[in-house]
């Protein structure tokens, strides 16, 4: 019965961590709406949606990391990489080892074109030092920040892109994201300029505290009707939400929207981030019954403050509300999410399969992983790549 959230200490969050960079607050009145209530006439927008995924092969002698990036909605039904016959180089690999092996891939002509051994624009290797979910996000946002460009450039105006995640990660005390949050800025900029609004689902949001304020809270409790129970020293995003949902949604297949809110910094701001500047984004919470049972969905808030983006971008945040699914998420989300989990488990069955033929053992949870990973995929079942 204890409804106190749990707290966390990382550096940041939409990974794994604890949100003290931003906090929201209302842009003016928080509206909330049952979604399934209200009618959207249809989309006047061609969507494209990005995911990436990651995973992890563990041996006693090194750790690789995979990436694969999907693209769904653009040209072909999905595109994806990296491919079967990698016609563009681009790293999707990350190796974690002594400095002096990792040289030797980044001195290797084919080997470094596919192969990461340092974080995003620094000269820090993926050594024995570094963390393993470190090392992973890198290789990982590397990839889809290089497919979010190859968009930027290609995608005219008609097109907006649902991206499966943050917009971007925010920075506080961790040095290497940086460099994988100035390239994702400038690929927002660039879509901004060439009239594609961009929209991002976060998924998990148990360790973001935007709404964990005093005044957000309250005006929040005055849309509900009473005060919400939240202890503000044990507060993250996802418990504000469910307590909303558990006073106002009429059942387990009611969706909520909650929203707009803006992008503040918090007090726990660091100097780091004020190293280069963050656009505002415009947040809103979707409820349902189902799933996580709380998102958020968010946009920049030049995009949404722009009466040539406005209409539609609501529209989209009103249509990704209308098409929570089973698991109390967007159908687009579900979809290339799906895709870009496949990818990643084909080309962790690939090299595991090579590893095992050169008779590299895997570490236990490898193991495990690669006999479960074969099972799905002989079972074809696409509710599988979870």
């Amino acid at each position: 019965q204890v409804n106190a959230g749990l707290r966390s200490n990382d550096a940041h969050e939409d990974g794994a961590g604890y949100d003290t960079t931003f906090i929201a607050e209302p842009m003016e009145d928080v509206m909330i709406y049952h979604v399934r209530n209200m009618k959207i006439d249809g989309l006047d927008t061609r969507l494209v949606a990005v995911d990436g995924s990651s995973r992890k092969l563990s041996s006693p002698k090194f750790k690789l990391f995979i990436a694969s990036v999907a693209v769904y909605g653009f040209g072909t039904a999905v595109w994806y990489y990296p491919q079967s016959r990698l016609m563009e180089r681009k790293e999707f690999l990350g190796v974690k080892q002594s400095v002096e092996n990792l040289r030797k891939i980044e001195e290797d002509e084919v080997l470094s074109q596919y192969v990461k051994v340092k974080f995003e624009n620094s000269n820090v290797f993926f050594d024995e030092s570094a963390r393993d979910e470190n090392i992973s996000e890198d290789v990982r946002l590397g990839l889809e920040n290089w497919a979010v460009e190859k968009l930027a450039n290609k995608l005219e105006y008609g097109y907006s892109i649902i991206l499966d995640g943050p917009l971007y990660l925010d920075v506080q005390r961790i040095k290497y994201i940086e460099g994988l949050t100035r390239r994702r800025i400038e690929s927002l900029n660039k879509l901004e300029e060439r009239g594609i609004p961009i929209i991002g689902v976060v998924k998990r949001i148990e360790t973001s505290k935007r709404l964990c304020n005093k005044d957000t809270i309250n005006i929040l409790g005055e849309s509900v009707g009473e005060k919400l129970n939240v202890d503000l020293d044990y507060c993250n995003d996802a418990l504000v939400i469910q307590e909303i949902g558990k006073r106002i949604a009429y059942g387990a297949t009611d969706v909520l929207l909650i929203g707009p809110l803006k992008q503040v910094y918090g007090r726990g701001a660091s100097k780091d981030i004020r190293s280069f500047t963050l656009p505002e984004r415009i947040f809103w919470f979707i409820y349902s019954g189902l799933g996580p049972k709380a998102i958020r969905v968010e946009t920049l808030g030049s995009m949404y403050n722009n009466n040539k983006f406005r209409d539609t971008i609501e529209t989209l945040v009103f249509w990704l509300a209308h098409t929570i699914e089973e698991k109390g998420i967007p159908r687009i989300i579900n979809t290339v999410d799906r895709y870009a989990k496949y990818f990643t488990k084909r080309m962790f069955m690939s090299l595991g399969g090579i590893m095992k033929a050169m008779g590299i053992a895997f570490d236990y949870d490898t193991e495990l992983e690669f006999l479960r990973i074969a099972s799905d995929l002989a079972r074809g079942d696409p509710n599988e790549y979870d």
